[in-house]
């Protein structure tokens, strides 16, 4: 393990996860040896706000703040990771900043070892992949790589492996040059990791990416209706990074996962397939009924991966973040898409059915 001396920040943004886990997270992240301190920057959850508190108040070098409002859209993880931008900024001479999701049961110090190890090597930002449920990621793998596929084919960014990861790592100047982008302040909501990856690129910041074989083991979902905002901000910062600088070729290293095997613990079913299959069966209104005959000449009964690239394809054009019918119209196409996916890959290996998922980023990037 790293015998330097300290000179990391490690940002754990939390809201409503269990008290427990985020206080371990904290404790475990300062135990590192490269780590000055530990920031847990949390929202408005009173209650979980004070259980933090209590259980990791007193250790030497965790500090809690309030997440800031700095963002253009909805407060949420964006204005978090903005908060903690700034404070490693403006507040700190820490040369490294780290960033983990507070729900990681999975998370050890080994992590941020692993980061630390990319960024002596002269990189300029590192990014965490990880084994996964083949039905986690479902917006990562159905929206944002093969979105990033049919927007920028000729760039880096289809083949970036977790472009909505929370774990991450940057250097000091890295953290300016971010701060300094538009697209990134303004991004307050659940788009802010799409944002960071693309602009990550769009800026020619070198990136490494360290592979975590334990897997992110963390809490999964009841229906689909669970990540309904987060799929439509994610669709929408897509749209918005069309306006954006382009990306740019970039140095990327990616480390070998070795094999697609992942511990038993990843590989379940990550959310309630049948409460999905009900919502699917809801009928359209008429105003929805008109988009769909409106925009889309495809069977959108199962979507297969030709059809949902076709259907994304419109998406990434018309789709309306204002509009109740477009967010609904977007969310049910996608969670069409996930579950005629989930219906293909029963039966399957883990390593069957994450080669579709690939297979799917890759006729996204070669059309």
């Amino acid at each position: 393990m790293s015998s330097a001396p300290a000179q990391s920040l490690v940002a754990v943004p939390f809201l409503s996860e269990a008290p427990d886990l985020v206080a371990a997270t904290l404790e475990e992240a300062r135990a590192h040896p490269a780590v000055g301190l530990v920031l847990g920057i949390h929202g408005d959850d009173g209650t979980v706000n004070a259980a933090v508190g209590e259980l990791v108040g007193g250790s030497h070098g965790i500090d809690l703040v309030p997440q800031r409002r700095i963002g253009s859209f909805r407060p949420g993880k964006g204005d978090a990771i903005n908060t903690g931008f700034r404070f490693f900024l403006d507040e700190t001479g820490f040369q490294r900043l780290h960033f983990y999701d507070a729900d990681i049961r999975s998370f050890d110090r080994s992590w941020i070892e692993r980061a630390e190890s990319a960024l002596d090597k002269g990189f300029q930002a590192v990014r965490h992949f990880y084994p996964r449920s083949p039905t986690d990621g479902m917006i990562t793998w159905m929206v944002t790589r093969p979105g990033f596929g049919l927007l920028w084919p000729e760039s880096v960014l289809p083949w970036i492996e977790q472009p909505m990861s929370g774990e991450v790592a940057f250097e000091r100047d890295s953290v300016a040059v971010l701060t300094s982008d538009p697209v990134v302040v303004a991004q307050s909501d659940w788009g802010i990791d799409t944002a960071i990856t693309h602009r990550s690129v769009a800026h020619g910041l070198s990136i490494y990416e360290t592979f975590a074989p334990q897997g992110k083991d963390h809490q999964l979902y009841g229906s689909l209706e669970e990540l309904r905002t987060m799929l439509l901000e994610c669709l929408h910062t897509l749209q918005r990074l069309r306006g954006a600088s382009a990306p740019r070729p970039i140095r990327h290293f990616a480390e070998s996962a070795g094999s697609d095997e992942a511990p038993a613990a990843i590989q379940r079913i990550a959310y309630d397939v049948d409460a999905t299959r009900a919502l699917a069966l809801q009928p359209w209104s008429p105003d929805q009924l008109e988009l769909l005959h409106q925009h889309f000449d495809q069977d959108l009964k199962d979507l297969h991966a030709a059809t949902w690239l076709a259907v994304l394809g419109v998406l990434l054009e018309k789709f309306d973040a204002s509009s109740p019918d477009w967010q609904e119209v977007a969310f049910r196409l996608w969670m069409r898409r996930v579950l005629t996916y989930s219906e293909a890959i029963e039966g399957l290996t883990y390593t069957e059915a994450m080669s579709q998922l690939r297979a799917l980023v890759h006729r996204a990037a070669t059309r």
